[in-house]
């Protein structure tokens, strides 16, 4: 039974008869879902970058992003929370020389100053109230909110301490559960409901429905506290906050605070031991166990507390009782050793740093789970989720912040691109005066600080439009980008995060006599992340015209760029800022050592010509613009600019007038997206990178050979590419459009095996599938070339095993290989044979004449 585009199914065109395959009978498999790779293939770590360039997404439900999202911060660095709180201040510091900066000092100061906060009887009150309140987590997120609105009102003024005026947008901590925040991916919404967050007085007056004109003591400690009258978007964010629950009472205030540390919790663990900590189980216990398991790995340092801690008991929250006791501090062989009671007796259990109930015992169960609810996802994906969609909610948004609180322990989370950073644990009861600096500074930031690129937009303006952007261009020219919608926005936390945006270009006055003005032009604009280290694509498409002047296949098939910009932000900023940093516990070993010499990335914007997707051809128009665009990428690999990443999104058309009164429009074909791409000899990048797209990767890169970076990418790789585009054309698109239930949809995953079982499969099966209506005639043509790639898998394959044989093989499948004008004149031979036999002759006509006669 044949495999048809759609619900009837169609002979096959005429044409010469297609060879058949001497393989193995058909053998259906399940297919890994994306939800369970995390488990399934723990070595394949996909985060959300890679599902999203394959287009993977079904929609945007939390289980579909909870696991590319947990792949992403699996490889987490963590410093301590002191070392947050400093790098916090120095931003808050009004000095311009920050080098010169005691850091040291200026913590003790601020601790200092904020002392008198902490017998504050009213914020006191509010603290007993969040540590011993019934219920469940959401009854803790009140006197959360008017706790520590009650700080931020108090540090306003406070004095005593060298930073800057607190932030004129007036800060506040708001009640969002159960209101859910809306983030657009291209046809996809999601729908995200952090508990609380911190906004501006503004944002919180401007959702507020029929309480816009209360002051901001009535949101501070009344309308904050009760989310049914918000209705905030992600652009009006500046962090959230993630609550979980597990303790039904907590040690309650200190009846005097000092400077000194009390207390210092792990930070949580990395890798898949994440998912040993469900419903927010972050215990030091807990963490200690999971470093245990990580022995090759350095544990974190706990703190060096200096002289004796205080503990109070939780009778009473000012009890003059307080004993003097041995520190407070747990020692990770402490910790280990109370974690071994989960496995004894049931009368001896653990508990949490802080607090007065059992630590349930490890669950292993869940690292076989496929998916997961709420119950017992990890807090600190959900943090991280909450993290992905701020970033990715506006162009102008370079990193996130983030606090996860269980109980009364409080993590910060930085997120960027280049990853996240974890901190140690503070207890916001015990050691509250190190929350409460946290805050200060905190309110001190500017909307830079809280990852607003301030060339890029502003923040606190409710949807938060892109406001218009003036570049600057070579010849000195200011040119004003009108932003208008999105033509592409992927959820992603970390990677290149690209970004399309549809725009209009106005050009200032010719300054030429007699020249006229340019016209208004359509642009679109990319905003992206790349690695700092990689060659600037602008330079890339410069040599890429250099080369054009004297290379026809390359004229008029690269990209124009209008103008471009590197707004001034590096993820390494903050790395640099916070020293020492180490790996987080459980994370895989040798993938980090390669992460620790990772670069940095940078915020780039390139404004290119408006081009028009492939797929707005079809029929010959669409294979001539195919055939233009490997050609071009032919002789630009061999000038040496290699591209690494074909795709059908990175084949597109320029359609320009006619130059004939009347005539139709010339489409010509364009290879784009050249961010990716090497400078063979001079690029510091090697070949061994893991670059391209899922559904249209080379086979032998779907390998863990390849992902492991043992397999350098060659010329075929990227010709191969390029053919795997006509059969997601052929099959599933009917002129610009995909037909309803289109085959092939295994291809769009995160995971490199399932996508290698796919489409090997589909080379087995390939006879079995029908056309679109679209391409009835062009199809027995693709299923040749596709035979082809067939056939040639499975000759390297047979010298591979030669090449074993014999003890000779070099890492390279198949030993030695050819070069790309040898693999490039085999590609046309097979081109030419499949066109003629099907009497297309257009195809035929497309051949470089310089090949065809070699062919003759």
């Amino acid at each position: 039974m044949t495999k048809s585009s759609s619900s009837r199914a169609r002979p096959r065109s005429p044409g010469a008869s297609l060879p058949s395959d001497p393989t193995t009978p058909n053998k259906r498999r399940k297919v890994t879902s994306d939800g369970d790779s995390l488990q399934s293939t723990p070595s394949n770590r996909a985060g959300s970058a890679s599902k999203a360039a394959s287009d993977a997404y079904r929609d945007m439900h939390v289980s579909d992003v909870e696991h590319p999202t947990a792949n992403d911060i699996q490889d987490h660095s963590q410093c301590d929370f002191d070392q947050f709180l400093k790098t916090f201040l120095v931003r808050c510091h009004p000095s311009k020389d920050r080098q010169a900066i005691d850091k040291d000092a200026l913590l003790k100061k601020c601790l200092e100053a904020v002392l008198p906060i902490c017998r504050d009887e009213d914020l006191l009150d509010y603290l007993t109230l969040y540590c011993t309140v019934d219920g469940d987590e959401k009854t803790r997120y009140a006197p959360f909110v008017q706790a520590f609105n009650r700080s931020l009102q108090k540090l306003q003024t406070i004095k005593g301490h060298p930073l800057r005026k607190a932030h004129p947008s007036q800060y506040l901590f708001h009640r969002n559960d159960p209101n859910l925040l809306d983030g657009t991916y291209g046809r996809l919404t999601s729908k995200r409901k952090p508990d609380v967050v911190l906004v501006t007085f503004a944002a919180a007056q401007r959702s507020a429905g029929d309480y816009q004109d209360a002051d901001w003591t009535e949101f501070a400690y009344k309308i904050g506290t009760n989310a049914s009258q918000t209705t905030f978007q992600w652009t009006d964010i500046l962090m959230s906050l993630e609550f979980k629950r597990n303790m039904a009472k907590l040690k309650g205030p200190r009846a005097k605070y000092t400077t000194e540390l009390q207390q210092s919790v792990a930070a949580a663990p990395g890798g898949a031991d994440i998912y040993k900590c469900p419903n927010g189980k972050l215990t030091v216990a807990a963490a200690a166990a999971f470093t245990r398991a990580s022995a090759s790995m350095p544990p974190p340092r706990p703190y060096a507390t200096k002289g004796k801690a205080k503990t109070v008991s939780t009778e009473s929250h000012r009890s003059v009782r307080a004993t003097t006791t041995k520190s407070t501090l747990v020692s990770i062989e402490a910790a280990r050793a109370k974690e071994k009671t989960t496995h004894g007796s049931a009368s001896r259990t653990p508990t949490i740093s802080g607090g007065s109930g059992p630590v349930p015992s490890r669950h292993s169960s869940y690292l076989g789970k496929t998916s997961s609810s709420s119950s017992d996802r990890p807090p600190m994906v959900q943090c991280a989720i909450y993290a992905a969609e701020r970033l990715c909610s506006s162009i102008a948004v370079n990193h996130a912040i983030n606090l996860l609180i269980v109980d009364d322990v409080a993590w910060v989370w930085w997120y960027d691109r280049a990853g996240a950073i974890q901190s140690t644990g503070v207890n916001i009861i015990q050691d509250l005066p190190r929350f409460l600096v946290l805050l200060l500074a905190m309110q001190r930031f500017s909307f830079e600080d809280w990852g607003v690129n301030p060339e890029l937009g502003k923040a606190g303006t409710g949807a938060l439009p892109h406001e218009p952007l003036t570049l600057t261009n070579d010849k000195g020219e200011k040119i004003t980008i009108y932003f208008e919608e999105d033509i592409s926005n992927r959820y992603t936390l970390r990677g290149r995060a690209t970004r399309v945006i549809s725009a209009v270009a106005k050009f200032p006055p010719s300054q030429t006599p007699g020249e006229p003005t340019p016209k208004d032009r359509p642009v679109a604009v990319k905003v992206y992340y790349p690695d700092e280290t990689r060659q600037n694509e602008v330079t890339i498409v410069k040599m890429a015209q250099t080369a054009a002047v004297s290379i026809p296949d390359i004229e008029g098939h690269i990209p124009e760029i209008i103008v471009a910009c590197d707004p001034g932000y590096s993820t390494g900023t903050i790395r640099a800022e916070l020293g020492d940093l180490w790996l987080a516990p459980g994370a895989n070993v040798p993938k980090l050592l390669r992460d620790l010499a990772r670069p940095a990335r940078v915020l780039r914007v390139i404004v290119f010509e408006k081009l028009q997707p492939i797929v707005s051809q079809s029929g010959p128009a669409f294979l001539t613009a195919w055939v233009e665009c490997l050609r071009c990428h032919y002789e630009l690999w061999a000038f040496g600019i290699e591209h690494r990443d074909p795709s059908l999104d990175n084949t597109m058309v320029r359609v320009t007038d006619s130059d004939v009164p009347g005539g139709k429009p010339i489409i010509s074909g364009v290879m784009n997206d050249w961010d990716l791409a090497n400078i063979r000899d001079t690029s510091q990048h090697t070949g061994l990178e893991r670059t391209g797209t899922l559904p249209f990767q080379a086979l032998e890169l779907l390998t863990h050979k390849y992902w492991q970076g043992e397999i350098e990418r060659l010329y075929r790789h990227d010709l191969e590419a390029l053919i795997w585009v006509l059969p997601w054309v052929f099959l599933r698109m009917n002129g610009e459009n995909t037909i309803e239930n289109p085959p092939l949809e295994e291809w769009q995953t995160n995971d490199y095996r399932t996508c290698y079982k796919e489409k090997t499969a589909f080379l087995d099966e390939k006879y079995d599938y029908e056309p679109t209506e679209s391409w009835q005639i062009e199809w027995p043509w693709g299923a040749l070339l596709l035979h082809w790639l067939w056939k040639q898998k499975n000759s390297r394959l047979e010298r591979e095993n030669d090449a074993k044989r014999n003890a000779a093989d070099n890492g390279q499948l198949g030993g030695k290989q050819d070069s790309h004008d040898v693999e490039y004149k085999r590609f046309w031979t097979v081109y030419k044979e499949a066109a003629e036999s099907l009497s297309l002759n257009y195809l035929v006509a497309l051949i470089p004449s310089s090949i065809k006669v070699q062919l003759c």
